[in-house]
């Protein structure tokens, strides 16, 4: 059992309250939320948005905005963003592939594994190799699949689909 699939096994409803496992109550009432979009800041816009253009062609994301400091792509549900920084707040270094949890992450979720395997294709055709190639994480939870990938400036970006979200 994954550690997700733990989480939800401890929720126990008590009077209108649900309480997690860790004693944090929350009310029952469900509020749907999603990520609408995504800002990153870049020191050089041309080289993310090379790899930002392949990952938009693989989530069906298309140029909303272009100029020589952003470019936005998005969908009816989702953007991301990149603008040009001058001056980098925060220089990362690659994971190592030693982390348990690469903490500082985005993952954006798709539908089936297929969809993750063809963002795997589409960006292995721009040159772009898997941080962490794809494959099951039953640790998280049954049938989570997912592969990462490092942008130009070290964020790191999962692609994943689980069965019970």
């Amino acid at each position: 059992m994954g550690c997700c699939d733990k989480l939800l096994a401890n929720i126990k409803e008590t009077s209108g309250i649900i309480e997690w496992g860790w004693g944090m109550p929350s009310n029952i009432k469900q509020i749907k939320a999603s990520v609408g979009h995504l800002s990153i800041e870049v020191s050089n816009i041309k080289k993310s948005k090379k790899f930002y253009d392949a990952l938009a062609e693989a989530l069906d994301l298309k140029i909303i905005c272009e100029s020589n400091e952003a470019i936005g792509w998005g969908n009816n549900e989702f953007q991301i963003w990149i603008g040009l920084s001058k001056n980098t707040r925060v220089k990362r270094e690659p994971p190592t592939g030693d982390e348990i949890v690469v903490a500082e992450h985005v993952a954006i979720y798709v539908h089936d594994n297929d969809s993750v395997d063809l963002v795997k294709e589409t960006l292995l055709k721009a040159g772009i190799s898997p941080l962490f190639p794809q494959e099951e994480h039953p640790e998280f939870s049954k049938g989570y699949y997912s592969a990462s990938y490092c942008d130009p400036e070290n964020y790191v970006i999962e692609i994943f689909t689980a069965p019970n979200l």
